[in-house]
């Protein structure tokens, strides 16, 4: 028996409880496949398409390679989609649960996906090397050491702030940073490569703009942060970093995933805390609580903070000696509560979409089943008198009884399923 698509992307599903939503869709976003647990996200797959041709442009620009997965952070969800050959696997992860993913269980999926295609497919001839590419960047994205976020004090005392911050940055693994306007247009630049500011800022923009506009037209709202991963070892990333005079600012850079992306999310966390001392709105607040909500749980030489429902355990998995409030159980129960409604959503989304199909096959197999009945008692009423110079009228008739036997058990049957 063959594996179906549904399969391999219900173990992604299955392999945490914070994965929402996993699917795949083709180059321009039509939706392929997808198992869900929560009420399906509209316009998804077309939003992921134009993330990474807007990425490809960016990546094309600076050298960096081949985009192989692009992570949007949403206030309350993120979306990971990963360039496959011949669409994207895109998965809807709750950061705030868990950000951090078995990337053994991604690479596995992926490497029966691209089998399935070419055996059952027959697309030996198909380059599926980029699943290679997002492979490597998934082993690197929570990796590295995290240092906690800080305060550049030199820079707030500075008139010149924002030019201070990006200097007081000395991390090698950072080769352009950058502070724009809404029009792209360099606030502060540093780098170590051959590009001018404009052309980066404006070049970034470009994709932060495309994830903005599909973020608020697909009900997530506006981005936290963006960030592209491309198969030779570099990224990108942008970011909200405040409001001057009424005007957004963002944060863009380029980086190096030598160390894993760990040390980037923490340099990013320090620059746009210092900026916010000053130029703070919601959104950076809200920034500054999911990054090192997320770099709390992916850096491992730091505490993870105790989240709702949870009750802390010791290093060895141990329960606690102190005595446990029935706060947190209560909490716990909720949790459990929540996860086992959105089971229940998912395989019922599940059951009516099966239901559905059956009443639209059954409605299929009637039309199909009365059309070939009319056709064959025309016929045989038209050839009648032949079969009966003949003597085979009986012969006929034998035969139209069985046909009309077998009629009655089908429809049997569909008015069977029709009572279910």
């Amino acid at each position: 028996m063959s594996i179906s698509p549904q399969t391999i992307l219900a173990k992604i599903l299955r392999s945490s409880r914070a994965i929402k939503e996993v699917l795949i869709c083709d180059k321009v976003g039509l939706i392929i496949s997808k198992v869900l647990r929560i009420t399906p996200i509209e316009g998804l797959g077309a939003m992921e398409s134009s993330c990474f041709k807007a990425a490809e442009e960016i990546t094309e620009f600076l050298n960096l390679g081949k985009e192989v997965i692009h992570i949007s952070v949403f206030p309350k969800l993120s979306i990971m989609g990963m360039e496959i050959g011949l669409g994207y696997l895109i998965i809807v992860l709750d950061h705030r649960t868990q950000f951090l993913l078995d990337s053994n269980v991604i690479s596995s999926a992926l490497n029966e996906l691209v089998n399935m295609w070419i055996n059952e497919l027959g697309l030996q001839g198909f380059d599926f090397s980029v699943v290679e590419g997002v492979n490597k960047a998934l082993g690197q994205i929570y990796t590295g050491t995290y240092k906690p976020m800080q305060i550049f004090q030199e820079a707030i005392d500075d008139f010149d702030m924002i030019s201070v911050v990006l200097e007081q940055v000395k991390n090698p693994l950072i080769k352009t940073q950058c502070i724009t306007n809404e029009l792209g247009l360099s606030i502060a630049f540093q780098t170590s490569i051959k590009v001018e500011p404009d052309e980066f800022g404006g070049g970034l923009l470009s994709l932060d703009t495309i994830v903005k506009e599909k973020g608020e037209s697909t009900g997530l709202g506006s981005p936290v942060m963006s960030i592209v991963f491309t198969d030779s070892g570099q990224g990108v990333m942008t970011a909200h970093a405040g409001t001057m005079e009424g005007d957004p600012i963002i944060y863009e850079s380029l980086f190096s995933l030598e160390e894993g992306f760990v040390p980037i999310l923490s340099e990013a966390g320090s620059i746009i805390s210092t900026i916010s001392q000053e130029y703070s709105d919601g959104q950076t607040k809200m920034f500054v609580e999911t990054l090192e909500d997320i770099a709390k749980q992916i850096a491992p030489d730091v505490e993870a903070s105790v989240r709702p429902g949870e009750i802390k355990t010791t290093s060895a998995a141990v329960a606690p000696t102190t005595t446990v409030g029935i706060e947190p159980v209560k909490q716990l129960l909720v949790e459990m509560g929540k996860n086992i409604e959105e089971s229940v959503s998912y395989y019922m989304n599940q059951l009516s979409e099966l239901m559905e199909l059956v009443v639209s096959r059954s409605n299929e197999l009637r039309g199909s089943l009365d059309s070939y009945d009319q056709d064959l008692q025309t016929w045989v009423n038209t050839n009648m008198d032949t079969f009966k110079q003949f003597s085979l009228d009986k012969d006929c008739k034998g035969e139209i009884d069985k046909w009309n036997q077998a009629m009655d058990i089908i429809n049997s049957k569909l008015n069977h399923l029709d009572e279910k």
